[in-house]
């Protein structure tokens, strides 16, 4: 090893996506001779280090404040205590300890603001893999979900000032910083996106890298759908907890077609429901379902979303939070999947999904960016001077 080390940052997120990106990195500073040392959420050290090889630390997982709003990122970092300034800067001495104990060159974040926070402040090489959400653009806007207009545009610019008004003071009396801001937090690491641009839930932007999904490298499951008589379309449906989740999982079972589903949350699983259907709780191998599914149904997982997209297939979204509400918006925009967020609508949604049309403009993506190697394009950012 050549004594570099990089600091790999994980604060919060339940996805498999955010533990990925990081063992991409991981693998590729372990074969130039840098090693990675990680730190993640206590709640989640068992499984980190389960399926990693390297040092991995932990902290306190990330605190919830209960916030009236919820109208745009700002109000997601109010949500994790950045308006609190006494306990925010506690979390901010913890990371700080960590950094001056590993003393890395570079540190790449995950769903991690406050480590975000404590490396601005310090003027530490800063990355940060995001799929997009959390990387928003500088003026934070509103997410454009549910209500709108100048009351809430006003509302959410107090919320920004209050930020503001919160990093600056921590930069005055911390690190005797008279320019810290909430932009300039923001705008602090490179950005690398995760997707590809028609997944960012802000749209197409020029001032972030995109890096195409991360790849799962943990163990997964090959299992073959219920035998389908000829000319039965194949549905693969990934779900989660959700006020819809019962209701779709027996519109699907209902359908007739032969259906397998990924569901984590059920309380018990079922192997089959009905005789076209079967449920299964552990993660299922994504190739074997994109080689073989004729639609996919989800709950809008960004990086799932990302690489059904990639594998020119149509897809059926069931938003089940604001940040995959975002992402179907843009790829309903450009008639790629189907949305629904009401159960009168999935017959509607079903239709949708099998339009000529539809097909054609998602093979017409897919075929765009076929042939990519995406790790190659992440350790290159990775690596980039003008990273720096």
């Amino acid at each position: 090893m050549s004594g570099l080390k990089i600091l790999c940052a994980w604060e919060y997120g339940q996805n498999l996506g955010h533990v990925s990106s990081l063992i991409s990195v991981s693998i590729w500073a372990t074969q130039i001779g840098v090693e990675p040392v990680w730190v993640v959420p206590r709640s989640r050290r068992e499984f980190v280090e389960a399926n990693i090889q390297w040092q991995c630390h932990s902290i306190e997982d990330s605190p919830k404040y209960t916030h009236a709003n919820l109208f745009s990122y700002a109000d997601i970092l109010a949500c994790h205590g950045f308006l609190h300034e006494v306990g925010l800067a506690d979390r901010l001495r913890a990371w700080w300890r960590l950094f001056e104990q590993e003393k890395p060159a570079c540190i790449v974040l995950d769903c991690a603001p406050t480590a975000q926070l404590a490396a601005y402040f310090l003027g530490i090489r800063t990355l940060q893999i995001s799929n997009g959400f959390d990387a928003p653009p500088v003026d934070c806007p509103t997410f454009g979900v549910g209500l709108r207009g100048q009351h809430i545009e006003k509302m959410n610019a107090g919320t920004v000032t209050a930020l503001d008004e919160t990093l600056a003071s921590l930069g005055r009396n911390l690190v005797k910083r008279a320019d810290a801001s909430l932009a300039r937090y923001l705008d602090f690491p490179t950005r690398l996106v995760a997707r590809i641009p028609e997944v960012d839930p802000y749209g197409w932007r020029q001032d972030v890298s995109y890096i195409g999904p991360p790849i799962w490298r943990g163990e997964n499951i090959v299992v073959d759908w219920p035998k389908a008589s000829n000319g039965q379309r194949k549905i693969f449906a990934y779900l989660r907890g959700s006020p819809l989740l019962r209701a779709i999982l027996e519109w699907l079972a209902e359908s007739g077609m032969s259906v397998l589903c990924c569901c984590p949350d059920l309380p018990h699983e079922q192997q089959m429901l009905g005789q076209t259907m079967k449920i299964v709780k552990k993660p299922v191998s994504i190739q074997h379902v994109h080689a073989n599914a004729d639609v996919v149904v989800s709950y809008g997982a960004t990086t799932f979303v990302c690489q059904t997209l990639l594998a020119g297939l149509p897809q059926w979204i069931v938003p089940s939070d604001v940040e995959k509400w975002m992402v179907g918006a843009q790829l309903k925009q450009l008639s790629v999947c189907a949305m629904t967020t009401t159960e009168k609508d999935f017959a509607a949604a079903f239709s949708e999904v099998n339009d000529e049309q539809m097909m054609r403009n998602v093979s017409r993506i897919a075929e765009c960016y076929r042939g990519i190697n995406w790790p190659d394009k992440l350790h290159t950012r990775v690596a980039s001077p003008r990273a720096a």
